[in-house]
């Protein structure tokens, strides 16, 4: 018997972008409760023959300084146990602004909203740990880097409901956003794609250092003549961004993100305001996005009037399958084009250039957040299959399919 965690939020409009302090509060709960029921630390370490404790210099020989014995795996020799509240409170916040009442409040609130339930489960002697799945995952698609959150059985047996796969998708936002925060330095650029999971990643960054020099530029031009007020929008994302790190180099792009023909692409690529943030765009260091199957009723550009849904339909019958920020790619990750259709900022071509530039092992990267949805596993394959990303964050019911999918492929 164990205590599991099992994301149950309260119902939302998957389109409206939660507000900070909720998608906060949500990543807090679900950082307080993996801690405490799925943590472990090492409390001592001892011969895995005979269990005697074992001095500094038997663990550095890997040889019991007691019965001789040895071994090859360190981890043989840990004695763990569970988090205590103030382990929590000191992972959550080592500068101590949590405390271990707030610990037990937030694991209060987890318990009472289903976050976490008891289950019966079989014992596994080797159980498989999200570290573990997630190196598992990115030396079988020769991924930069992967970061994985807890993700629901249940995913397997179809679509979750929106409340669960809304907890998986924050908790994954919140994971990139950490991961952005230690990451990222005064040298990069940092090009941030349209979309709802995107900005909630903005949303969530709570950096401890500013980054003055860091540079923040959308993939994409506008989608509205509001761009703030639409949760899709990458220069909104690019606004939260450069607000949680201090940035004075954040740049809009002061574009439409489609034209209806290659000539006015050109024109408008050609103006100075334009020119300066598209040469960024392209010199980008670190790409964040998502990417979702292709749907013509749902698209933003049609959301937006920009296109129509015969002109997405359109791009749809040419094989794409799936888009990142709006732009198209079909099962093998090729690029699927329209001259009607001409997207004002990075494409696919270009995503594809950083991913082959490997001018460093940490640079470029560009990550997919992608989680919580069985639909968008074999586009994301397609992705990196492709090259159009090298590194991801996710779940762990996705990585175990994409791994199945990718043996079986």
């Amino acid at each position: 018997m164990k205590h599991k965690i099992d994301p149950q939020v309260s119902e939302r409009e998957p389109a409206l972008l939660p507000s900070s302090a909720e998608n906060e509060r949500l990543g807090r709960m679900y950082q307080a409760a993996h801690l405490y029921y799925e943590t472990f630390k090492v409390e001592d370490w001892r011969c895995p023959a005979c269990r005697t404790r074992l001095a500094a210099n038997a663990r550095t020989r890997r040889t019991c300084q007691k019965c001789r014995a040895r071994w090859e795996n360190d981890e043989q020799t840990e004695v763990r146990s569970r988090l205590t509240q103030e382990d929590v409170a000191l992972q959550m916040s080592p500068t101590g602004q949590v405390s271990r009442s707030e610990v037990q409040r937030l694991l209060k609130e987890a318990e009472e909203s289903g976050l976490v339930h008891i289950v019966v489960t079989r014992s596994q002697t080797h159980p498989t740990t999200l570290l573990e799945l997630a190196e598992d995952l990115r030396d079988k698609l020769n991924l930069k880097k992967v970061l994985l959150v807890p993700g629901r059985e249940d995913m397997l047996d179809g679509p979750i409901p929106e409340r669960a796969r809304q907890a998986i998708r924050v908790l994954a936002a919140h994971r990139a956003a950490q991961y952005l925060e230690g990451e990222l330095n005064d040298r990069d650029i940092l090009c941030m794609a349209w979309g709802y999971l995107v900005n909630v990643v903005a949303n969530l960054l709570t950096p401890s250092r500013p980054l003055p020099g860091l540079s923040i530029v959308p993939m994409l031009g506008v989608l509205s003549p509001r761009p703030l007020g639409d949760t899709f929008e990458a220069n909104a994302a690019v606004q939260l961004a450069a607000a949680a790190f201090r940035s004075r180099h954040s740049h809009w792009l002061p574009a439409p993100a489609l034209a209806s023909k290659a000539e006015d692409r050109e024109v408008v690529a050609r103006l100075p305001l334009v020119s300066v943030v598209l040469g960024l765009i392209e010199r980008s260091t670190f790409v964040l996005t998502s990417l979702a199957p292709l749907d013509p009723a749902n698209s933003p550009y049609v959301h937006n009037n920009i296109a129509t849904e015969e002109d997405i339909a359109r791009v749809k019958q040419r094989g794409a399958v799936a888009d990142i920020s709006g732009l198209w790619y079909d099962s093998d990750g090729k690029a699927v084009l329209d001259d009607k259709l001409q997207a004002i900022g990075m494409d696919i071509a270009g995503l594809k250039n950083l991913v082959s530039s490997g001018w460093s092992e940490e640079r470029p990267i560009v990550m997919a957040v992608v989680a919580g949805d069985k639909d968008r596993i074999d586009p994301l394959l397609s992705a990196i299959r492709g090259g159009i990303v090298n590194a991801l964050v996710s779940d762990s019911v996705t990585a175990r399919l994409l791994i199945e999918r990718a043996d079986r492929s």
